[in-house]
């Protein structure tokens, strides 16, 4: 689960919401009056270790300022998505000034009191848009600073392969490109690994043993001109099931499941689809290449389709409009318009997600059919018409004939429902991702993010093959041996092809314990057992509780968005200082 910070009585972020998969080495920006940046980069050293689809990244950057005077400094770090910071220090000399859990307000009284008896803050606080900032006085003369960050995080598969990514690409803003820059990963994985490779980097592997394995790069004195980007893949039984925990001494323990299944749907078992496209042509999509994008993104699905498949195509920014007036077999003929009809699309205009997402369910509202399906691409937030969040969500509940949440109004009537999954496709930097991965979790569909100059093929052909097919539906999780609670998510999705199902949950008890995950694919039941499940010998993993904090405090952010309610924001407190 993602999310924004709402609210602005924590200064650390509890889970960090930004692009999928996006982080980016931090930025050490001085005073606006400074006119020449001072800073340069000397050193950036980053260690991550990967368990399965846990990962958790170290980032030492040394800072050196070369002018002739001291200066104060903005460090800037964009985590991924679902990141929680775990530590974040400053050293001056033989001293290490760590980061404290703050209130913004007393994050600002005390670094405003510390810069007048100029001795070195390290205030970590959440900036928003998922960017911690540190404030940092002073850095002297000729002098440096190190900043140490550390962040968790859970990697999200890729057509049967797991990405781990981190831009290097901020180091353009050093006038000098860093002596030293490293990247060392060590991979563990619960079943054998198969492929280590980097389509970005000369990495150095080495197999030590077949579910372990290290990777490294280097350079000196170069700028980075690409992301660095890993990927690996484990060899998966048909169950696809695997169990991390961590429990200390007789304490109750925390558990993350991944849950991946190699299921297929044969081909005669396929059954029509009844599909509208939804193509933001706001002028924000001008920016970045995120117009090119989209189309090119949009252009793949609509070729993707199935003659049997009804489509249609809506674009939007201020208005609608459409390719036709209801959904249209998808013939040669219709597809060529369709075609056409993309290419002429231009961006201009105000972002009016609310209206464009009811014509694409009123279309859908009136089609027959069982597997209705909205497309969403877009790169922001709404600014025209109805812009706030959670009455987009419910109005979308309300036409999808879902049962409305209490205490939230809408304006729309209780019509016979859509019935339609939403899968939302984010484009830029900027996206609103807590809303279009709302928009997914609510309909029982899957959201994904590309990033500006980032090639969409291959995860527009992951993401296409999602919208194919759930390939494990009404899902339910049984846990013998233990005794399981808190668990999260609450209710539980359904299942699409190459992607993956991550559980996190608390457990009271010992003993080997047998988790039993039971579905429905092509109208069958079908259940999976991982038996010995929490014995001895099982995956451990000292970011499990994170994982399960950050997962809970997603939960119940989401419950205070919709109800302000004291005793939910004071856990939301409480929970954020015991997990940091």
């Amino acid at each position: 689960m993602r999310f924004r910070m709402s609210f602005g009585t924590l200064a650390v972020a509890l889970m960090v919401c930004a692009l999928g998969g996006a982080g980016a080495q931090g930025i050490l920006q001085p005073r606006p009056e400074v006119r020449e940046w001072p800073f340069v980069i000397k050193s950036v050293r980053v260690n991550s270790t990967i368990t399965d689809t846990l990962a958790e990244t170290t980032v030492e950057q040394t800072f050196e300022n070369t002018s002739g005077a001291d200066q104060e400094g903005t460090y800037l770090f964009p985590l991924p998505v679902g990141a929680s910071v775990s530590s974040f220090s400053l050293r001056a000399g033989d001293r290490v000034i760590e980061g404290r859990l703050l209130t913004k307000e007393e994050a600002r009284s005390i670094y405003e009191a510390i810069v007048r008896r100029r001795q070195d803050p390290a205030l970590l606080e959440y900036v928003g848009s998922g960017v911690f900032r540190s404030s940092v006085f002073p850095i002297p003369a000729r002098g440096s600073r190190t900043l140490t960050l550390r962040y968790s995080e859970v990697l999200k598969p890729r057509g049967g392969v797991v990405p781990y990514v981190y831009p290097l690409s901020t180091g353009r803003f050093s006038p000098r490109a860093a002596a030293v820059s490293s990247v060392t990963l060590k991979l563990r994985t619960s079943t054998p690994l198969k492929t280590v490779y980097s389509p970005s980097h000369d990495v150095s592997v080495n197999r030590i043993d077949e579910r372990t394995a290290t990777a490294s790069w280097e350079a000196r004195g170069e700028y980075p001109e690409r992301d660095f980007t890993l990927y690996h893949s484990s060899s998966a039984s048909d169950v696809g099931l695997s169990l991390i925990t961590h429990q200390m001494g007789d304490r109750d323990g925390y558990f993350v499941l991944n849950a991946a299944p190699r299921i297929s749907v044969p081909k005669d078992k396929v059954q029509p689809r009844q599909i509208v496209f939804v193509l933001d042509r706001t002028g924000s999509m001008q920016a970045d290449g995120k117009m090119v994008q989209a189309k090119a993104a949009l252009q793949h699905c609509v070729a993707a389709l199935n003659p049997a498949d009804r489509f249609n195509v809506i674009t939007f920014n201020d208005s609608t409009d459409s390719l036709t007036r209801g959904l249209v077999a998808a013939s040669p003929e219709n597809l060529k318009k369709a075609h056409r009809f993309v290419d002429d699309v231009t961006a201009v205009g105000g972002t009016n997600i609310n209206d464009a997402l009811r014509d694409a369910l009123d279309l859908l509202r009136k089609e027959g059919g069982t597997r209705h399906m909205v497309v969403f691409l877009t790169d922001g937030m709404p600014t025209v018409g109805e812009t706030n969040p959670e009455r987009i969500l419910e109005n979308v509940r309300r036409l999808n004939g879902s049962r409305p949440v209490a205490g939230v109004q809408s304006d729309l009537s209780e019509a016979a429902g859509a019935r339609a999954r939403v899968f939302c496709f984010g484009v830029g930097y900027d996206v609103n991702v807590p809303l279009l991965d709302k928009l997914a979790e609510q309909t029982k569909a899957d959201a994904d993010y590309v990033r500006p100059q980032e090639s969409v093929e291959a995860i527009v052909s992951a993401f296409f093959a999602k919208v194919s097919a759930p390939i494990l539906g009404r899902l339910a999780l049984d846990i013998d041996g233990v005794k399981a609670y808190d668990v999260y998510p609450k209710e539980l999705p359904d299942l699409f092809g190459g992607a993956q199902l991550v559980i996190t949950g608390r457990y009271r008890g010992s003993g080997p314990g047998t988790v039993r995950r039971t579905g429905v694919s092509s109208g069958k039941p079908l259940t999976f057992t991982l038996p010995k499940a929490f014995d001895d010998d099982g995956a451990r993993s000292s970011l499990v509780p994170r994982i399960w904090a950050s997962r809970k405090l997603g939960y119940l952010l989401d419950e205070v968005r919709l109800h302000q309610n004291k005793e939910v924001m004071d856990e939301i407190v409480r929970l954020s200082k015991e997990y940091g």
